[in-house]
This record gives C-alpha cells, structure tokens and sequence, in this order.
C-alpha cells in the first residue's frame, strides 16, 4: 500500500513506513513498547529511578519480542546523579536506538549522541524546544497540558505544537489529548511529523497495568481527570503536577490542586505489589497484582479518556486502527478542500458570473439614514449579458452547406444568414423559436 506521508521521522528513527505507517509514530505504555515497534511504530520504555539491572532485563524482554528499534525514557529530574549515570550506561551499553529525556542536559546529550544513538526530549514550551534543538536533541516531543501523567506543558497541544513546528527545525512530535486518528490527522495537519502516545496503550491487552486503572479510563468521560501536584512521593520532587483521574485523594485537595507539598503530609499505607507497600501520594503506576486500597493511588489519564471505549485490544490493532482512521480523516480533508477551491474559483471568475448573473433586487442600493448604525451597501454591480448557452433552446452552432450537382464529395463555405432574421438576443439562428423564420428567409435569398 506505500507510505501515507513523507517519512522524515520514521527514517531518523527508522522504524518500518510500511502499511501506511509513514510520519506515524508512537510509545508505548509499561509492558507495550515491544508490542508498538513490532507494529510498526516506535516504542519506548519508561524507567524512572530503575536500577541498571531492572533495565536491563526489561530491553532483554523487549528484544525478545521483536527486532525492531526502540528507545527508553530517563527523567533526571529527582533521580540521584549516580544512579541517572548507571543508568545511561546500561542503556547505552545495550546499544538501544534512542534516548528521551525530561529535562535539558547537554551532557547527557553529548553522552548519548556520541554511542550513536537518537536523542528525543520532551518540552512543554517553546523555550525549552529551542533550548533542546540547541543542546543538540535530534526530535522535540511538544506536550500539551491535556497529556496524562507528569506534564510539563501548560498550553493546550493546538497551541503549543504550531508555534513549535514554525521555530525549531528538527522533527516536532505531537502530544496530549491525541487517543484515535482524528487526532493524528490534526497533528499531521499542524506539522507534526508524528505522534506521542501513552494512554492509549495503556489500556492494551500487553500493558502491565492493573485491570482497575484500564476499566476506570474506559469508564471516563469528558472532565474527570485532574492536574494536581499531590502526588510526587519518593520519585518526584514537590511540585511536579501530573494528571491523574479524580479520585477520593484528589477532591481532598480540590480547591488548591497545585502547591501542594506531598512530603509534608503524613502518608499512610494504602496499597501494596510485589515491590513492597504502597504509600498514599506516591507515584507508583498501578500494575498488575497490586491490592487494597486501590481507588487512592494515582490512576494516571490524560484528557482524552473519554474517547477509549473499549479496553484489553491488541497494541498492533491500535496501531493498525489509528492510522486507518486517519487517513480517512486526511481523505475528508481534501475532498473538502477541492470542494472549497471549486467554489472559490467558480464564485471569482468572470465566465461563471456571466452565466450566473445576480438578480436586479441584489443589486439595489439601500438609501442612507440618518442612523448610526446604518452601514451603506455597496454600489450596484453592472448586469453581464448572458452566454448564448444560457438560453434553454441553443443547441450550438449550425452550419449549412449545399454541394454542387455532380460533386458530392466538394464543400462549399456555409452561407451566413441575413442579420435582420437572427436572434436579438444571442445573434445566431439555431434558437429553435427562430429557426422556421431563418430558413424562410434563406430560401428567400436563394
């Protein structure tokens, strides 16, 4: 089938274009990055204050599950210098594809470009895109405040992301509030050469994350997700906002969802996995085998939870599914385009205005009052004479001829008729109410 668009980020991270995957690319939630790039897109893995040997294990199961490329996501922000090092090197060292990161370090850049892999950087604002393209980062991931999770942006993606594509010269991905191909249509259309998902993998069949946190993004509609600060505990520093769903700890803080300080209030145990206790305002995803109270722990969602109907689909098919709508949503788009262009080029041209003439009462100049608030009209247009073709009966041009005897093969010039006996109104003689009179005449002059 080709490719559907130029693919100029699917060759930087290059990633498979085909099934009309170009300029299409995505992440994965915890448990479908693999799942995404065997799809055809471009997973990534999140690893946030991981140890190098969890790192490890998780690339190994990735690979396991295809070859395609991929990359994982580092947040230096809150993580002990010494172990954001280990781990850089573990991901190097396991030659992964590409490097994402939250925060602008040209040294960790600098690292990560000179092991020959991609760099991604995910800004909230145009300044930070400038200041990643500077550092060095070979695409900017522009994230709108509708985003589930920790979000940087605090613009919506419809502003945010044109105002980055027109300043940065390097690929800009598009994210926050983009769950179908609809949304992928409009980023395409803005200039993104291709998307950041999170949430709709989430709910996937390959996602790790508990069957509650799925069912309650289904369960969603339109205003149920909150951007608050609450939780921040052991991974995060005060003050980092995340949009999580509303829940029984987030209406505790509803008149003051930000400036909250989460390591002032006491936290009690709330939850449990396989890692150990789960304390209330901490940031740990709610993943399979978790149990107790799990209503109060942060169900990460961005805006667009209203638009998952459906939970537990294969990442493939969502891949599959988001880019089939899309270009039937790019497909309405120029049918409404060519229709538009039809119009404007019908409406200004002078053939079409001739054949189409205004009526007089158009046309009429309204007097001006005395009123402030009468606007005058313009002035009336001249009425055009109409085409010929306008007229019901003309059946275009005739001509008559008449061979001389013995000569059947000759041609003879038609003989133009007399002018008194044509049509006023179209000077021709094929108006069928002038036809009979035309030839009584002709046979007059002959």
């Amino acid at each position: 089938m080709g490719t559907l668009f130029s693919p100029p980020l699917t060759s930087l991270l290059n990633c498979r274009s085909s099934d009309r995957l170009g300029r299409h690319w995505q992440t994965g939630a915890r448990g479908t990055g693999g799942a995404v790039s065997a799809a055809g897109g471009f997973g990534l893995l999140g690893m946030v204050c991981e140890s190098p040997h969890n790192i490890e294990a998780r690339i190994a199961v990735v690979r396991a599950m295809t070859d395609r490329p991929f990359g994982v996501n580092l947040i230096p922000t809150g993580t002990d210098p010494a172990l954001l090092d280990a781990e850089l090197d573990a991901c190097l060292d396991a030659h992964v594809a590409a490097m994402c990161f939250w925060e602008v370090r040209a040294d960790l850049i600098a690292r990560a470009k000179a092991a020959v892999a991609r760099v991604l950087y995910q800004a909230g604002s145009l300044d930070e895109a400038l200041a990643a393209e500077q550092a060095g980062a070979d695409a900017i991931i522009a994230q709108g405040v509708e985003a589930g999770g920790h979000v940087k942006g605090r613009i919506g993606s419809m502003s945010l992301l044109p105002e980055v594509v027109s300043r940065v010269r390097v690929s800009v991905v598009a994210s926050g509030g983009i769950a179908n191909g609809a949304g992928l249509a409009v980023a395409l259309v803005l200039g993104a050469s291709g998307v950041h998902c999170g949430m709709v993998f989430l709910v996937a069949d390959e996602s790790y994350a508990h069957e509650y946190h799925k069912q309650r993004i289904v369960d969603a509609h339109g205003g149920e997700t909150v951007r608050t600060d609450i939780y921040a505990i052991t991974r995060w520093p005060a003050g980092s906002p995340a949009r999580v769903l509303r829940n029984s700890v987030t209406d505790e803080v509803r008149d003051h969802p930000l400036g909250n300080d989460p390591y002032a209030l006491l936290g009690e145990t709330v939850a449990s996995d396989a890692q150990g206790p789960i304390v209330k305002y901490e940031t740990v995803s709610l993943l399979r085998g978790a149990s107790s109270d799990l209503e109060k722990m942060a169900l990460f969602a961005g805006e667009s939870s209203a638009l998952l109907v459906e939970a537990r689909v294969p990442a493939r098919e969502i891949v599959e599914t988001m880019v089939r709508e899309a270009g039937r949503a790019l497909d309405r788009v120029q049918r409404m385009r060519g229709n538009a262009q039809s119009w404007v080029r019908n409406v200004t041209c002078p053939s079409y205005q001739r054949r189409r003439p205004r009526p007089p009462s158009i046309h009429r100049s309204v007097p001006e009052t005395d009123s402030p608030d009468s606007v005058p009209l313009a002035p009336p247009l001249p009425l055009a004479r109409p085409h010929r073709s306008a007229c019901a009966s003309y059946r275009g041009p005739r001509q008559r001829t008449r061979a001389p005897p013995n000569t059947a093969s000759a041609f003879r010039p038609p003989i133009p008729l007399p002018t008194d006996t044509q049509c006023a109104m179209h000077r021709h003689a094929s108006c069928r109410p002038h036809r009979s009179r035309g030839r009584s005449a002709f046979r007059a002059a002959r």
